[in-house]
């Protein structure tokens, strides 16, 4: 009977060390984010400031960050691929109202014999 209580016991507490795991892994994922965030803010400046070491250095830092985080954080990496996704519908949707406009503006010239 002892054995049985010290074993659910030790159950309870093993399931309670692995959410505050999966807790302290979140919010070093989350520290990251803010990280990386305020190292654009820096990119910025530097961009602004003209100084090509700094901008540089900064990428740099930008780029080993986001790669830190994509390993630690499994979650970022299905997250930044759906928006690269995103990205890049929202340009195929560009071009495709370019295209549209262009065809609208020969059907227009073809239909009116030159007068449009």
């Amino acid at each position: 009977m002892r054995v049985l209580i010290f074993v659910a016991g030790l159950a309870f507490v093993s399931l309670g060390l692995a959410d505050t795991a999966d807790a302290e892994s979140w919010n070093r994922c989350k520290t990251m984010t803010r990280q990386i965030d305020h190292f654009y803010g820096v990119l910025d400046l530097a961009k602004g400031r003209d100084n090509v070491l700094w901008e540089q250095s900064t990428r740099q830092h930008i780029s080993r960050l986001e790669t830190r985080r994509l390993k630690q954080c499994p979650r970022y990496l299905a997250r930044s691929k759906q928006i690269a996704a995103v990205a890049q519908h929202k340009k195929n949707v560009e071009e495709l109202k370019k295209l549209m406009k262009v065809a609208a503006e020969l059907a227009m010239k073809y239909y009116t014999g030159g007068l449009y």
